[in-house]
């Protein structure tokens, strides 16, 4: 199919989605958050040949839903949230704003798929807690989603044992002449599970883990006990047979920090939480140490085998790249996605020129936000990103609520590892690292006026 046909029909396709998407806002961002876990496989195994379509197709479904939110609650933000510093926030993304107004970036296309990782999915903040009317409909419902991680992993154990030219441990843009990627000491692959490349599977990974870990603290949660002895182990094996050192550390961090927290809490209810985390952190030992012992001594052979040491990955390495993208960036930088992967890919396809000045690439995305937007756009980014923090943590510690506070906590969590990982330039940490954190701030959200066609009996969890 030539590349005038897929866009015709890709733009057909686009109008429908958003079109379909608005009508039914509540259903259609529950579709994008299962399309964003299924996107990868779709693009391998389903439609490879239409792979940017799909890749975007998400994005459609949330632009319908957002249009369906806004048209149904129209209420400026300083009104949804409370407790917040809006002012702060909202000089942070307006500076950041500027980044597509770059004259380096040469397309306005182009300008805006590069500042859609920045902006365009921070809205799931207000409209991801707006889908639930009671706070036992958002427990079934994140349950019942969070029970989408056991095809998952099954399917990640399956590529483990499988060698690195099958099928299934493909990829994106296919199975290249040295097949998937392994653990260099030994045969065994590092798992992609359904998404298209490895750095989405490890977002998964860590997220999941945030949720199923809140969920397990939380009040009267449908199927607890499956969560525990099934969906934790296979989560916590998924990580080791990713290979990504980052996502280990990620979840010790996380299953650390919410033991510390609820361990200290002065609420009785959350602090009750500490004896069933015990309980779920032995479960996982006693099934990584007999059902997955093989994907555990893959990964510490690789944590010890790596030429650089942990201090190097997460203080040096940023630090090197920072510098190195300063001279690039200077103080507007190269422009919004001039870095990113997708924005290139486009600008190949639809024969858009390169700018003028490339930043390069960097190991770091904290290199490549700089040499993108620039030193004053760098500090709004990570400005925002720290207050954001600081609005979980007030989030937390604003409602006695077990489960409120478990969600709080575990969106705050999720957020301190993802200053150094990717967000910006991984579609699937903006979706569900962004969903979380509406689940997080839930205890700061006003209370909006329903539609005359609903009674106040359908409230929101946040009220």
């Amino acid at each position: 199919m030539s590349t005038s046909t897929l866009l015709v029909f890709g733009a057909l396709g686009a109008i429908f989605l958003t079109a379909l998407s608005s009508i039914n806002w509540r259903n259609a961002i529950r579709v994008a958050l299962v399309l964003v876990l299924a996107e990868g496989a779709i693009r391998k195994w389903i439609f490879p040949g239409a792979s940017d379509l799909v890749y975007f197709a998400k994005d459609f479904v949330i632009l319908g839903t957002y249009i369906g939110f806004y048209r149904e609650y129209w209420v400026p933000l300083a009104a949804q949230i409370r407790n917040i510093p809006i002012g702060v926030i909202q000089i942070c993304l307006g500076v950041i704003l500027f980044g597509i107004l770059n004259p380096n970036i040469g397309s306005l296309l182009a300008a805006a798929l590069g500042i859609r990782g920045y902006l365009f999915y921070l809205p799931l903040v207000l409209v991801v807690p707006r889908i639930f009317r009671t706070q036992k409909e958002m427990l079934l419902n994140l349950s019942c989603y969070a029970l989408l991680a056991i095809p998952i992993c099954v399917l990640g154990f399956l590529q483990f044992r499988s060698d690195a030219y099958s099928v299934l441990n493909t990829y994106a843009s296919g199975i290249s002449e040295y097949g998937a990627s392994t653990f260099g000491t030994s045969e065994r692959i590092r798992i992609t599970g359904t998404f298209s490349y490895l750095s989405g599977h490890t977002v998964f990974v860590n997220v999941f883990v945030a949720l199923v870990i809140a969920l397990i603290c939380a009040e009267r949660t449908p199927f607890r006990m499956l969560l525990i002895l099934v969906v934790s182990p296979l989560l916590v094996a998924n990580g080791f047979m990713s290979g990504s050192r980052a996502s280990t550390l990620s979840m010790a961090f996380m299953g650390i920090g919410f033991v510390l927290f609820s361990g200290l809490s002065a609420s009785a209810r959350f602090r009750s939480s500490l004896g069933v985390l015990i309980f779920a952190g032995l479960v996982v030992g006693v099934g990584v140490r007999f059902f997955f012992a093989d994907a555990a001594g893959s990964s510490m052979a690789r944590m010890t085998g790596a030429g650089d040491t942990v201090y190097h990955r997460i203080i040096e390495q940023p630090i090197q790249q920072v510098t190195i993208a300063l001279e690039k960036g200077g103080i507007i930088g190269c422009g919004a996605g001039t870095t990113s992967p997708a924005v290139e890919n486009l600008r190949t396809k639809l024969h858009i020129s390169q700018p003028e000045i490339h930043p390069g690439y960097y190991d770091s995305e904290l290199g490549q936000i700089l040499a993108e937007v620039g030193i004053v756009g760098f500090l709004a980014w990570y400005g925002f990103r720290v207050a954001v923090i600081i609005v979980l943590y007030r989030s937390y510690t604003s409602t006695s609520d077990p489960t409120l506070k478990a969600l709080a906590l575990a969106a705050m969590l999720v957020h301190f590892p993802y200053l150094l990982m990717s967000l910006v330039l991984n579609h699937v940490a903006c979706v569900l690292i962004w969903a979380l954190t509406g689940l997080g701030v839930i205890p700061l959200l006003r209370p909006i006026a329903e539609p005359k066609s609903r009674t106040r009996a359908q409230a929101t969890p946040s009220r």
